[in-house]
């Protein structure tokens, strides 16, 4: 197991045996605490043994509340010796009290229980398999079958779910049959192999009245320690600068919260220059953030060249454990291998902004429902313009909805044109589903919810960890650090969009902090023609040749008819939707050609 995945601990690997139990930790030091840790970690009193892959963040809060309940003599303890005081002092719930990112695997030999846990959003990867009364786990799928006699049979459910663009069952499953994800926000338990399950942490707005004003800074404070806590490493830390609102925010509250710049440059800024991709030329903002962070490196990285499958599959050495989500990888793993290359161990990219502050709110006709009746007719119009539909389908969506019958609303929804189709199952998925939605007061929150639920969203979260640890990184997103999240999903409304302007309160709150034409910058960059380059000219040919004696068509996952009229399709306009559905196509088929396949799907 740890050959297979010894590129993730470039510092050692250690392994611990006793009885019936193994534990093993690849180390990869990206904190000051780390160089002193070892792991696995076992108490020498309760025999407890703790192995994870971790970074705790709010350390000064549990170092003070666990010394003051006597569980904790160390002044300096490293993250994993707090987790295991956390768990000697709340038992099977101390990942509630644990702010960061971690996967976490702990063997109590008292109660004869393995523990399982990740964090909430499920950043750091932990997967495993009960098989024949042993339990397998490790931070990659391939890890876990290492461990396993033979091939274990591919799961078609997940690969129908990708094909089709649902995702639906990424949350738990893998593209194995027989090997499971650790949910996010979980607890798994095992008592002579048979799991129990607990939900130990839920997204819940606040209910606290303040004014816009306090809002704004409470949002500010809060952000600004999110990415404080993040500077925590003694090497230099990369910045992935699109020139968006989101990664020059984390980039600008950077700058100034690392200090005077250090000779070897504490911050780096990295940016990928589209020259010659107009649609997606973001260089003048890229600029002004270089400006705003004066004295730290910049390095701006050409990529014009990097179009769709330029690296794909197992392209560049990467670790194709299951189907890739996305087919220009190359967009992250270009900058973070030049990132790492310059001494860098740490990444921080804006991922994360536009799901917990709602991006592009007026192209989301859902929520209209949150404009008072005093703002209804001046936020109608960004609406109309932004969803370009006419103002009277708007209010029937809107409010429509809440007393029109599903079935009427489908019938609808095949009747309409493709745009109003989009919008229209996009409400519907708000209005109708599980019923813990009617816990959020407002749409937008639910929008926040249901973004960070969706199983897309951990999909891609993953595919964000695999890209940068295969580069030797530590990726941290500072949007999604739990208290910027909670604090964001608690906002009004009208701090989330207001009078055109999207992400209001991102906008107001850090106003001194980034360049005004990045503040004040509404547009949106598009990708979409580096991957019809990439697809129909570049690299034509990969594709074809995937698409030809289809190994999704042979294992029945799709039509072959299907298959060639999506190409057909594509090929004659690059539809959107046909674009959407060929490159999950091609994930899933570059993948299916790497494995075994003279075991049966199961």
């Amino acid at each position: 197991m740890v050959r297979a995945i010894a590129y993730r601990g470039p510092d050692g690997a250690h392994p611990w045996v006793h009885q019936n139990v193994g534990l093993a930790h690849l180390a990869f030091a990206t904190t000051s605490e780390a160089g002193r840790e070892r792991q696995p970690l076992v108490d020498p009193e309760t025999g407890i043994a703790l192995v994870g892959d971790i970074r705790i963040d709010n350390r000064e809060d549990l170092i003070a509340r666990l010394a003051g309940s006597g569980q904790l003599h160390l002044n300096t303890p490293t993250d994993i010796e707090l987790a295991l005081a956390a768990y000697k002092r709340w038992k099977n719930e101390f990942p509630r009290e644990i702010l960061g990112d971690f996967a976490l695997a702990l063997w109590d030999p008292r109660e004869r229980q393995l523990l399982l846990t990740r964090d909430i959003f499920g950043l750091r990867q932990l997967v495993y398999a009960p098989v024949n009364g042993t339990v397998v786990f490790g931070t990659t799928v391939g890890a876990v079958r290492a461990a396993l006699s033979g091939e274990p049979p591919i799961n078609p459910r997940l690969l129908m779910s990708l094909l089709r663009e649902g995702f639906g069952v990424w949350t738990r499953e893998t593209a194995y049959a027989t090997i499971f994800r650790v949910p996010p926000a979980t607890v798994l338990t095992f008592r002579d192999c048979t799991p129990g399950e607990t939900t130990y942490w839920v997204l819940h707005p606040r209910a606290e009245r303040r004014t816009d004003t306090e809002w704004l800074d409470a949002f500010r404070s809060t952000f600004e320690d999110a990415v404080r806590v993040r500077l925590r490493t003694p090497g230099p830390v990369a910045v992935v600068v699109s020139g968006g609102l989101d990664s020059s925010s984390v980039a600008c509250v950077g700058h100034q919260l690392a200090g005077s710049p250090s000779p070897a440059g504490a911050l780096r800024l990295y940016s990928l220059a589209l020259e010659r991709t107009p649609r997606a030329d973001e260089r003048q903002y890229q600029r002004a953030v270089s400006v705003a962070c004066s004295g730290r490196p910049f390095t701006p990285i050409p990529g014009d060249d990097l179009c769709a499958l330029q690296e794909f599959g197992r392209d560049s050495g990467f670790d194709l454990d299951e189907p890739e989500v996305e087919v220009n990888r190359n967009f992250l793993s270009v900058p973070f291998r030049r990132a790492a290359s310059d001494g860098c161990r740490v990444v921080f990219t804006g991922h994360g902004g536009d799901e917990v502050l709602g991006g592009r709110a007026y192209f989301q006709p859902d929520l209209l429902a949150d404009v008072g009746l005093h703002r209804l007719w001046t936020e109608l119009e960004h609406f109309r313009r932004g969803c370009r539909q006419p103002a009277w389908r708007l209010l029937l969506y809107t409010y429509g909805r809440q007393i029109i019958p599903r079935g009427l609303v489908r019938a609808a929804r095949r009747w309409s044109s493709p745009p109003s189709l989009r919008n229209l199952e996009f409400a519907l998925d708000v209005n109708y589903g599980r019923k813990d939605r009617r816990a959020m007061p407002t749409c937008s929150a639910q929008v926040v919810h249901e973004r960070l639920d969706r199983g897309y969203y951990r999909a891609h979260l993953q595919m964000l960890e695999r890209v940068a640890a295969n580069e030797s990184l530590e990726i941290r997103l500072p949007f999604l650090d739990r208290r910027v999240v909670e604090c964001l999903v608690s906002i009004p409304p009208h701090l989330r969009f207001r009078d055109g302007w999207s992400k209001y309160i991102l906008r107001h709150a850090l106003r001194d902090y980034l360049p005004e034409c990045v503040r004040e910058r509404r547009s949106h960059s598009e990708f979409s023609g580096l991957i019809d380059r990439g697809l129909l000219e570049v690299n034509r040919q990969r594709v074809e040749a995937l698409l030809s004696g289809s190994h999704v068509a042979r294992e029945g996952l799709l039509d072959p008819s299907a298959i060639a009229r999506m190409w057909s399709v594509y090929r004659q306009g690059s539809v959107a939707t046909e674009r959407l559905l060929l490159t999950r196509l091609l994930c899933v088929e570059e993948w299916l050609r790497t494995r075994n396949l003279s075991h049966e799907i199961g």
